[in-house]
């Protein structure tokens, strides 16, 4: 353990069962209480903030993105200046506004109506949503057979058919991962605040994303015109899309940390009755101060994965469509591994307040331990919230296309209503992952949170393990 100390400790067990997870165990650590009333609840003892991790990461970040906020502001005096010479149309300006409220506000409808069938219909949201994603491949499969894509419709018919096959596969692990979305979506439900966090974070980035179009399309333009070959210019263009993707994986980082800062409070205290005030906006404080730095670094070498991707499908787009497949293919594995194994990584941050090596040292230990049994979850879980999200939004975008009479109004529709599912349904997942891992290293405190889900998780491991041994 860093013997630094970390910005926010949670002291875990000394007494970790036989057959648990064994994890390296945290010594005490001291520093200023992250909640004021640790009297009345002894638990909140186990949460202080001392020092900053990684503070170094989160310098260069604010840097660069000071940078591109200065140099999107030049750019739009430029714009401005052109525009005033223009004539600029406001007709059916307040028809799109009218849309898109109107669009929002059924949005916002859809997505309470999905947490309230996630709390009351947890296992047949799983069953339905698994089957609906493996339904698609194979009906997809048969459009391609019908339209003379024989190769393509192969691919979809195996996806589909191992979709099915993996769901019998891992069917003793779906009350685990029922009752672990109900007590989710519960957390949720009760703290609406964690997505209100996720819409104004995301708004930010949207905010960033507007700066960084007026300061990078100059470079773009220029790097096209000399079809890449622009010196100063296709370098530039190379650091504005690195920046994009450093600042778009810190934003959805920023929120799974906050996310899973409160579901570890809720884990630790006991369930509701011990939880203290504003839990969320105190996961979301130490997610933007001490362990801002820490989310800065692991985000980083994702962006820098994407952009390595970015400069390969540039290089070989006049290539083999084979030899831009495997690249890709190849690129893409890498990723999403990362992108995963931060998700854990940066949970380690958000319980423990650790640096982001250490976090990583620790998730890398938990994945040792746990085997497949994360994967599984995660797959399960993840697959439904995204079925949830695609479905509702889809529908609504046919909806509004079909009204409107314009197909291009749908899309942006099923982008708007997208964009609100996935904020609401966020948090779910962070905060299933963070009980996984809590109960991972601790599994006696869950009994005092939930004995429910304490019972359950026992029990699905049972199941688990008979089922394999058959």
């Amino acid at each position: 353990m860093d013997n630094k100390g970390p910005a926010v400790g949670v002291v875990a067990p000394a007494d970790q069962p036989e057959d648990g997870v064994k994890l390296t165990t945290r010594s005490t650590v001291t520093g200023i209480p992250l909640y004021p009333d640790t009297a009345a609840t002894p638990q909140l003892s186990q949460f202080v903030v001392q020092g900053f991790q990684d503070a170094w990461a989160a310098v260069v970040f604010l840097l660069c993105l000071l940078g591109v906020f200065v140099w999107g502001c030049v750019g739009f005096s430029t714009e401005l200046k052109s525009l005033s010479s223009g004539e600029i149309s406001s007709v059916g300006g307040g028809y799109v506004v009218g849309m898109i409220f109107a669009v929002s506000a059924v949005s916002i409808i859809s997505a309470i109506g999905g947490l309230s069938l996630l709390m009351n219909f947890p296992t047949q949201s799983i069953y339905a949503a698994n089957i609906a994603s493996s339904m698609l491949f194979l009906l997809a499969s048969v459009l391609a057979f019908i339209g003379g894509q024989i190769t393509g419709g192969v691919m979809l018919l195996i996806v589909g058919v191992i979709g099915l096959v993996w769901l019998h596969a891992v069917r003793a692990r779906i009350p685990f991962s029922a009752l672990l979305l109900k007590v989710s979506t519960s957390v949720t439900q009760r703290y609406v605040f964690s997505v209100i966090v996720n819409f104004i974070v995301s708004g930010a980035f949207i905010v960033f994303a507007i700066f960084w179009s007026a300061a990078a399309l100059p470079a773009f333009n220029a790097t096209y015109a000399s079809r890449g070959n622009g010196g100063i210019d296709s370098f530039l263009s190379l650091f504005f899309v690195l920046i994009l993707y450093w600042v778009a994986e810190t934003t959805a980082n920023v929120i799974h940390v906050t996310s899973s800062g409160l579901g570890a409070t809720w884990f630790f205290v006991g369930g509701f009755k011990c939880m203290p005030r504003n839990p969320t906006l105190a996961s979301l404080r130490r997610a933007l101060t001490t362990s801002f730095g820490s989310i800065c670094l692991g985000s980083f070498f994702v962006a820098l994965v994407r952009l390595i991707r970015y400069m390969v499908r540039q290089a070989l787009r006049h290539e083999n469509q084979f030899v831009q497949c495997i690249a890709q293919c190849i690129l893409g594995c890498i990723e999403w591994m990362m992108v995963y194994f931060n998700k854990y990584a940066f949970v380690q941050v958000a319980i423990y307040g650790t640096g982001y090596f250490e976090s990583a040292r620790r998730a890398w230990d938990l994945m040792e331990q746990c085997g497949y049994s994360q994967l599984f979850n995660d797959v399960l879980v993840g697959r439904t919230l995204n079925a949830m999200c695609i479905s509702a939004s889809a529908l609504i975008g046919i909806a509004v296309a079909i009204i409107t009479m314009n197909a291009s109004v749908g899309f942006i529709a099923f982008a708007i209503s997208l964009f609100i599912h996935r904020a609401a349904y966020r948090t779910i997942e962070s905060i299933c992952v963070t009980l996984f891992v809590c109960f991972a290293e601790s599994p006696e405190t869950l009994r005092g949170a939930s004995p429910e889900l304490y019972t359950a998780i026992t029990s699905a491991d049972m199941g688990a393990t008979h089922q394999q041994r058959v």
